[in-house]
C-alpha cells in the first residue's frame, strides 16, 4: 500500500475511536486559536479573487470560484465580532463542507 493510501487508512480509523483531528488557526493577532475538525476541510487554499455582494452581512466577503464551483466566503473573525481581517488576493482560504453546504472561510 502506497505511503498516501496509508495515511488516509489511519485517519478513517479514527471514526469510532473518540479521535478527531484538528486543524487549528488564529484569526487576530491574540493567542486564541481555533479549530476544525479536519474531516470538514475539503481544502486550504489561496484565495482568489471574491465578486462583492450588495446588502450581505458584513462577515460575508462575497463569493468564489474555485474549481469551477461558486461559493460563498466569510470572514470568520468579523462573523464572531472581531476585527475583521483586511482581505488581498492570495489570503488562505479554508473550504469546508457541512451538511452537503461547501463553504469558503478566511
Amino acid at each position: 500500500m502506497s505511503a498516501m493510501m496509508e495515511s488516509v487508512e489511519k485517519l478513517t480509523q479514527l471514526v469510532g475511536h473518540n479521535s478527531m483531528q484538528l486543524l487549528m488557526f488564529h484569526l487576530s493577532p491574540g493567542p486564541e486559536r481555533y479549530g476544525i475538525n479536519v474531516f470538514k476541510v475539503q481544502e486550504v487554499c489561496r484565495c482568489p479573487k471574491l465578486t462583492a455582494l450588495p446588502h450581505s452581512d458584513p462577515a460575508a466577503c462575497g463569493v468564489a470560484t474555485i474549481r469551477g464551483k461558486t461559493l460563498p466566503v466569510f470572514d470568520l473573525a468579523a462573523a464572531i465580532g472581531l476585527p475583521g481581517l483586511p482581505l488581498t488576493e492570495n489570503f488562505p482560504l479554508v473550504i469546508t463542507e457541512y451538511n452537503r453546504q461547501v463553504i469558503g472561510y478566511v
